[in-house]
């Protein structure tokens, strides 16, 4: 309702036709070692591409491991932010969420869509593409039939009554609409470096499980060995005495 009284708002409530063009955000880890979090990544950002075409899809990656995974599959980023270690220090984030809403805004894109790590539980993390602009029209549950999913004839006029925003309409809507971004964009960010740590503390446990175990393999050999040589010795300076005692006889 509060968008009906922005004409420039209801872009951001209408899907755009097929075919259209998509700016594609992906938000990867800065560093490796961790297990194959950016790969899988990267891989549904190609699957996307296929799907959209390249000629109709613009990539910006936030995280250095993107880039070059990316670009080793032949895939021309435009853009690359740097990406802090710490999200509440990241500064980056707020002119990518600026940036984003002003292409949508100037019709310079008509799908802006993150792909990021899910993060879904210590031991699992789902690469998930997210849809940021267009957002769909939101009915509250009160207001809906289940049914239908069509605003209730028993409203008790709620859905036509007045409402006040100060200072006014189109000054509240041009705040909530970026910041409403910038809080999606946030949220992926928080997910992604959940991921990361998550990805990476698995990685490294199974890299020191497999050198334990590698540790203990090798331990082994080396005692047969060993023992292996200490008979052999043994067995030559048996066969040697008993040499020399036939000798002496």
């Amino acid at each position: 309702q509060l968008s009906e009284l922005h004409p420039e708002a209801q872009r951001f409530f209408h899907e755009p036709p097929a075919n259209s063009h998509t700016t594609m955000v992906v938000m990867t880890s800065n560093r490796g070692l961790c297990g194959a979090l950016n790969v899988n990544v990267a891989r549904t950002v190609m699957s996307e591409l296929e799907l959209r075409g390249k000629e109709n899809t613009e990539v910006i990656c936030l995280g250095k491991k993107g880039v070059q995974i990316l670009s080793s599959f032949g895939v021309q980023v435009a853009l690359a932010y740097d990406k802090d270690d710490t999200a509440a220090t990241d500064t980056s984030l707020v002119d990518l969420s600026d940036l984003l809403y002003k292409k949508f805004l100037e019709k310079l894109t008509d799908h802006v869509v993150i792909v990021y790590p899910h993060f879904e539980s210590a031991i699992k993390q789902q690469p998930v593409m997210r849809m940021l602009y267009p957002f769909p029209k939101f009915i509250p549950e009160h207001l809906s039939d289940e049914s239908t999913n069509e605003p209730s004839a028993n409203d008790n006029g709620i859905e036509n009554g007045e409402h006040l925003y100060e200072p006014n309409a189109v000054s509240v809507l041009e705040y909530l609409i970026p910041r409403y971004g910038e809080i999606i964009l946030y949220q992926a960010l928080l997910e992604s470096n959940a991921s990361e740590h998550s990805a990476r503390m698995v990685s490294m446990k199974n890299a020191t499980d497999a050198a334990k175990d590698m540790a203990t393999e090798l331990t082994l050999e080396f005692n047969k060995a060993r023992q292996a040589s200490i008979t052999k010795e043994i067995a030559e300076i048996a066969s040697g005495a008993a040499a020399l005692e036939q000798s002496s006889f």
